[in-house]
């Protein structure tokens, strides 16, 4: 499955997916001890190729996933959605960041299903 992201889609992803790789490393060992393992691995492969998209000089980048990379995403997506609306941001920057990111939960939704 390919997603067609951005350079400003890659650069909110590559910050978000960053900052939170410890998290959700810990939630993996929690609460998916079995696939813990496939779980880092895609997350791993999700963030790299989001940098490589960003570091490329091409306004628009194919991300190709697999099902599972794209599930992962998704979720991502979906949860940091959640979070970012329940606290209520008021700064430009953020509201914006917050737009990405749902446009971007909508879009791999739709591959989803496609």
């Amino acid at each position: 499955m390919i997603l067609l992201i951005n350079q400003k889609e890659s650069a909110t992803l590559t910050l978000n997916l960053s900052i939170m790789r410890k998290s959700y490393r810990n939630v993996f060992k929690g609460r998916y001890k079995a696939r813990r393992d496939e779980f880092y691995k895609s997350y791993d492969y999700i963030l790299d190729s989001v940098k490589k998209a960003l570091e490329s000089q091409n306004e628009v980048n194919e991300l190709h996933f697999n099902k599972l990379d794209l599930d992962l995403l998704c979720e991502i997506l979906r949860s940091y959605t959640i979070k970012l609306d329940e606290i209520g941001l008021k700064d430009e920057m953020d509201v914006e960041m917050l737009q990405i990111m749902k446009d971007l939960h909508l879009r791999c939704k739709e591959l989803m299903v496609a």
